[in-house]
């Protein structure tokens, strides 16, 4: 015992010294390591600091010397107060360089003179701002040595900071080394100590492991071999001891197990095919119910419990009667008596009529069952199963309920609705093919296409049949019917699969849809859209026939305003062009009317006030052989309306009557009141129902077919030989009604005349008409202030300059908006803008407008167009203090509105001035 204890000490010293001398060992190589390495982190983080310090450094004083730079070239306040930022903030940080000193920083102290001695030059050279210009000379010297200085610093600061980054490189190098130094001797001590305690420790412990596991697999023979006297020999010995006891004990117990587990498994084979018969009848839809010879539930499934609503806990062990009306529990029991001595083991108890269940709740339901009976250790046990039959009730009545409204929708849609089978044999027909086709479904019932249809019909509707069947593809097409005994012009056809149960082509089904209503809309839509467009184009046209009319007409003033150095014959010939520019003039006028563009000078008129006179000079135009009667309305409403416009309007209507009417005839010129709603005028979607004046030009010509009535608005359309009409007539007519608020009707039958009815609407109190009568004829005012003229068109622009200079003015001139700003910038000041309201280069006159009086806001700001100001105020509002005078003008007209412009700007400054 004694040398067993002497030797215990020993057993752990081997064992556990090792271990630990191994752990003390790693532990002073790693403390002296740290100590190394975060001394070298130190030197890096000094260096890093060094090398930061040196690039914002060297960085500002780049910025510093830009500066100067910059200031020498172009001076400027900005650059003087960056430059003074500038040079502050690098004071403020080479003064207090944060975490190193200053001596860390190789040159820190002649950068810090050079750095104070640029700030004191540069303060002298701000001194001498507002000195005189020889004085500037020193300053720009001045800041040439700054310069110069800035320069020196910046090349201090970089060698500062590359000597900054060589000492960093050389820093990181050694810290570098240092480290892998340490993770290699770490690695060498580590591995060192692996492998004593694989070679001592870790191999006889792998070793006992694996005999362990061996043992409680059952493998009894084995044995460890003790190779140490310590503690892992000593357990060595323990599992052998014990390997030897289990091998002697484990012989009947092997035998008892083996007994025992034949038992188990017997019985849960026994267990699993009862759960498995118990959830194949409770997982059964059905109602499952068993009972004794004494009616008593002996079973009662999960069906049974959703259809009766009890739990299976609240019926075993009651009688069945609780699960079936009162009434009806006596016949129950009579027919499971004579079930029970029968010799029938299977029977429906529903044969001949249905029998009913009862709920826990009380309610009744129909119900489908059939019991069986078997008898089990002598006593027969009844077996019921049933079915809830009320939710197939509900889906049969809920069918023929659908089948109804199926039914119904398809005798009441909209649209003719046809079936045929596979062979193309009518199955259905609804009522509203019947009205399209005029036909009964008796007629068209088990028939196909060739027996309903023409051969070349039939041909094409069973090709379209065949077609959707081989692709099972929906076919659509719109169809032109043309037969005037249908109630329907255009009707669009969709032909569709009908699928069976298996998901094959069954037959084929037509649903046809009338769109006649819809084609007449779209037809109005094109027409609509073809008239606006051609409004649009017509405005365009007029607008640039406007600004060549202003040239030819301005041009020509000024050549009749030499009249005195001008033959008499050249007077004549401009007279001549004056006219023609004059008549090109009413033309634009007529073009602007029909596209809505012209200004009206509308007036509150009564119409029956205008044709007395009007009557009298239609009868010197319209020539002796065509009588002109008047059938004026009695009472008629007062329209507002341009009275000029208007006769103008009815001169044209009875110059084509006149031209209809070759051979003479008669004129009917009448007006009615008339109340209107929608659809009383056939080519008119946009009439506003209501009260309307109407006057109507009438006339016995030769009328008109039905493709000219369709384009008799159309502008430049005419049926008049070649220079005979300028097509614009009815057009005018048209734009005039329309702008006017109202709409024009055409009647005409070919070879019996025709009937054209203007439509205004009727006003009830009286609108006073603004005042825009042109300008009298006065001599062309002066002036001697200067003028800017914008203006694209290079012809009316030479014209304007030619003359506003004869008129006295300065004329500076531009052809579009940038070239204005550009001539605002050279000078100081303009007395009037006469502009162009639309110029090209994306830039308007409004805008020259906005930049002009931004600039000059004391000056005056006249307007030109070709366009109304109607038209202009569409694209962007006017101002409606600012002038427009539309082109063309005269001469005279457009000194005057000059002038005009100047004294009311100069007058508008007078009373700023006062206020």
């Amino acid at each position: 015992m004694s040398n067993s204890n002497r030797t215990k000490p020993r057993r752990y010293f081997r064992l556990v010294a090792i271990v630990y001398g191994g752990m003390f060992v790693s532990l002073i190589i790693a403390i002296a390591f740290g100590v190394g390495l975060l001394l070298a982190f130190k030197d890096y983080q000094r260096a890093l600091e060094r090398e930061r310090f040196a690039e914002v450094v060297a960085t500002t004083a780049y910025q510093l010397t830009a500066l100067t730079a910059e200031y020498l070239l172009d001076g400027g306040a900005r650059v003087k107060i960056q430059w003074g930022n500038t040079h502050r903030s690098l004071g403020k940080f080479i003064a207090a360089p944060g975490p190193i000193t200053s001596a860390d920083v190789e040159g820190i102290a002649p950068f810090r003179r050079h750095h104070a001695k640029a700030g004191e030059l540069f303060a002298r050279a701000m001194n001498m701002d507002a000195a005189p210009k020889d004085v500037a000379v020193s300053q720009k010297q001045l800041m040439a040595r700054i310069l110069t200085i800035t320069q020196a610093m910046a090349s201090m600061a970089t060698q500062s900071a590359n000597a900054s980054r060589v000492s960093l490189d050389e820093t990181g190098v050694y810290t570098s080394r240092l480290v892998a130094g340490f993770f290699v001797l770490l690695a060498i001590s580590m591995l060192g100590l692996w492998l004593v305690l694989k070679l001592r420790v870790i191999g006889p412990i792998r070793q006992l492991e694996d005999n362990i596991v061996a043992l409680g697999d059952g493998q009894k023979e084995l044995r460890l071999p003790i190779k140490y006297d310590d503690e892992i020999g000593a357990v060595a010995a323990a599992l052998n001891q014990m390997t030897e006891r289990l091998r002697q004990t484990s012989v009947s117990r092997d035998a008892l197990l083996a007994e025992v587990e034949v038992r188990r498994k017997a019985e849960a084979t026994a267990e699993a095919a009862q759960i498995r018969l118990m959830g194949l009848i409770d997982i059964a839809p059905e109602a499952i119910i068993a009972i004794g010879h004494d009616r008593k539930i002996q079973l009662f499934n999960q069906g049974a419990e959703r259809i009766f609503g009890y739990r299976t806990d609240e019926v075993l062990g009651q009688p069945l009667q609780i699960l079936m009306p009162e009434h009806l529990r006596e016949t129950h029991e009579n027919y499971v008596r004579a079930f029970e001595t029968s010799k029938d083991s299977y029977r429906r108890m529903n044969e001949r009529e249905e029998i009913t269940g009862l709920r826990k709740d009380g309610t009744e339901f129909p119900a489908s069952a059939s019991v069986s009976k078997q008898e089990i250790d002598g006593e027969i046990i009844f077996t019921v199963m049933l079915q809830d039959t009320s939710v197939r009730t509900k889906i049969q009545d809920a069918l023929a309920t659908s089948e109804q409204l199926i039914r119904s929708v398809v005798d009441n849609v909209p649209a003719s609705i046809i079936l045929k089978d596979i062979d193309g044999r009518v199955e259905l027909v609804n009522p509203t093919h019947e009205k399209y086709f005029n036909t009964t479904a008796d007629d068209i019932l088990g028939k196909t296409s060739a027996e309903l249809y023409s051969p070349s019909v039939a041909a094409r509707l069973e090709a379209a049949d065949r077609e959707v069947i081989a692709s099972g593809m929906i076919m659509e097409e719109e169809i032109a019917v043309n037969r005037p005994d249908l109630p329907i012009d255009f009707v669009h056809v969709t032909k569709f699969p009908v699928f069976d149960q298996a998901g094959k082509v069954s037959g084929v089904g037509t649903f046809t849809t009338d769109i006649s209503a819809q084609k007449m809309a779209e037809e109005s839509l094109r027409q609509a859209q073809r008239m606006e467009a051609i409004g649009q184009l017509t405005g365009g046209v007029a607008h640039d026939f406007n600004n060549l009319l202003a040239a030819i007409i301005g041009n020509l003033d000024l050549i009749d305003q030499d009249s005195e150095t001008i033959p008499e014959f050249d007077k004549q010939g401009i007279a001549i062009a004056l006219r023609a520019a004059f008549r090109g003039a009413e033309l634009t006028d007529r073009l602007l009317a029909f596209s809505r563009r012209q200004e009206l000078d509308a007036n509150v008129t009564n119409i029956n006030d205008l044709l007395p006179e009007f009557a009298a000079f239609a009868k010197t135009t319209m020539g002796e052989d065509i009588a002109i009667e008047s059938k004026l309305g009695d009472d008629l409403w007062t329209i507002l309306v341009d009275a000029g416009q208007l006769e103008n309007a009815l001169l044209n209507l009875a110059i084509n009557a006149r031209d209809a009417m070759p051979r003479g005839g008669q004129l009917i010129i009448e007006t009615a009141n008339r109340k209107l709603e929608l659809g009383d005028i056939s080519n008119s979607d946009d009439l506003v129902p209501g009260e309307y004046v109407m006057v109507a030009v009438r006339d016995d010509g030769s009328g008109m077919p039905a493709g000219v009535q369709e384009r008799v608005f159309e502008p430049f359309f005419t049926t008049k030989g070649i220079g005979e009409g300028s097509g614009l007539g009815l057009s005018m007519v048209f734009g005039f009604a329309k702008q006017s608020g109202g709409q024009v009707a055409v009647h005409s039958t070919e070879g019996e005349g025709t009937s054209i009815e203007i439509y205004l609407p009727r006003v009830v109190e009286e609108i006073a008409a603004e005042d825009t009568s042109p300008l009298g004829a006065q001599s062309a005012p002066t002036g001697n202030e200067t003028i800017l003229v914008v203006e694209d068109n290079e012809d009316l622009l030479v014209y304007l300059v030619k003359m506003l200079s004869r008129l006295g003015y300065t004329v500076l001139q531009a052809a579009d908006g940038p070239v204005a700003l550009e001539v605002m910038a050279t000078v100081d000041h303009i007395d009037l803008l006469l502009t162009d309201v639309v110029l090209p280069r994306q830039m308007s006159g409004r805008d020259v407008a906005d930049a002009f009086l931004q600039r000059y806001p004391a000056a005056g700001v006249l307007y030109t167009s070709g366009y109304t100001r109607d038209a202009l105020n569409r694209r962007s509002p006017l101002d409606p203090q600012v002038g427009l005078i539309n082109k063309p003008f005269r001469t005279e007209d457009l000194a005057q509105r000059v002038r005009q412009a100047l004294d009311n700007s100069k007058a508008q400054d007078n009373s700023k001035a006062l206020n």
